[in-house]
């Protein structure tokens, strides 16, 4: 009797085994069919326990890490159980401590934008120009000529300087050859610093103002000139003589042979404008080919600018005047079509038009 209440017992608990497998699996199987039923197209649904994060201490872990940990996207469980995809989460960045502490000492030391340093280098900029350029401007550098006229009662020549800047005044006959300088008596050396060279070139004197308007008589002894000629030193002008050519009206000891028809000591005015390149409001300028010239037609007489030491050789010419450069202006018949010349030992023919 016993073996066979063991039979039974056997066989009972064999019985409760497979029905609680198979209400296991019934189970499932039903949980399986309510997710399909819940979860929208797109999704996907994901088991229930999510792993645990490691258990590496994060204050071992650099910033690089701790970001990558809680910046990647999460699949995190939805309230009924299902995951969803979510958008990146916005945790907080963690930083380097040196980055952070370098960023905080720039925020509290510079506090200027690059806007702002453009206009300190600016501002610094126009500081030095305006320091280093007398009154904030740069003056107009010009080559100037004047004739000098020795009669009593007339007005010395004025030759206009400027601090740093280097200038030469220089002296010349009727004729365009340099004067000699045999003395010469300078304003004050606080003034000015004056240089001069005998031996290179005694016709010329160098001359740089050392202080702003600074002003000064100069008095010069020319060969062969019994009486001084005076020239003022004045500085603060809008316009600089880097070279002032003094004409002295008469023939030095340096002219060249006297040639028929020179140009009296009455030089005309227009002639002498005409050299320095200023045209006189009532010249007609013409048209000149075959050589660097310029002409004019002129109270009824052509006038003729030469450059580069060009001589006129044909037709006759009533009147010349020539400056130091080897530049000269010829007063020559009315309407002269064909003008000869001579330029470095070869003949050259102009053509002037428009008459």
């Amino acid at each position: 009797m016993n073996k066979n209440t063991n039979v039974r017992l056997a066989c009972v608990l064999l019985l409760s085994l497979v029905g609680g497998i198979a209400s296991a699996r019934q189970g499932s199987a039903e949980n399986q069919a309510n997710a399909k039923a819940q979860t929208k197209p797109g999704e996907m649904a994901l088991p229930s326990a999510i792993p645990e994060p490691s258990q590496q201490s994060s204050a071992k872990m650099t910033a690089a890490e701790l970001n990558a940990r809680y910046s990647d996207p999460a699949m995190l469980p939805s309230p009924d159980g299902y995951a969803r995809p979510r958008t990146k989460l916005k945790m907080p960045q963690f930083r380097d401590p040196k980055e952070q502490a370098l960023d905080d000492l720039l925020d509290e030391t510079v506090t200027f934008t690059r806007d702002d340093i453009n206009r300190y280098y600016d501002r610094i900029d126009d500081f030095k120009r305006s320091v280093r350029t007398p009154d904030g401007q740069l003056r107009r550098a010009v080559i100037s000529s004047v004739i000098v006229n020795l009669q009593p009662g007339s007005v010395i020549p004025v030759m206009r300087l400027n601090v740093n800047e280097n200038s030469s005044l220089l002296f010349t006959d009727s004729t365009g050859n340099p004067w000699p300088i045999v003395k010469f008596s300078a304003p004050s050396k606080a003034m000015f610093a004056v240089e001069f060279h005998a031996s290179n070139n005694p016709h010329e004197i160098a001359l740089e103002p050392i202080k702003d308007y600074a002003y000064g008589n100069l008095k010069v002894f020319l060969a062969g000139m019994s009486t001084p000629v005076f020239v003022r030193l004045v500085t603060g002008q809008k316009e600089t003589d880097v070279r002032l050519d003094a004409r002295m009206p008469v023939r030095g000891p340096n002219a060249a042979a006297l040639i028929e028809k020179q140009m009296p000591p009455e030089a005309s005015s227009s002639m002498f404008s005409m050299l320095n390149g200023v045209v006189p409001e009532k010249a007609q300028e013409l048209k000149v080919e075959g050589a660097d010239a310029r002409a004019w037609m002129l109270d009824g007489k052509m006038y003729l600018r030469l450059t580069n030491k060009t001589s006129v050789r044909s037709p006759s010419w009533t009147g010349t005047m020539s400056s130091i450069d080897g530049t000269n202006v010829y007063e020559l018949p009315a309407r002269t079509p064909v003008i000869y010349a001579a330029q470095e030992g070869k003949s050259v023919e102009l053509r002037v038009s428009g008459f």
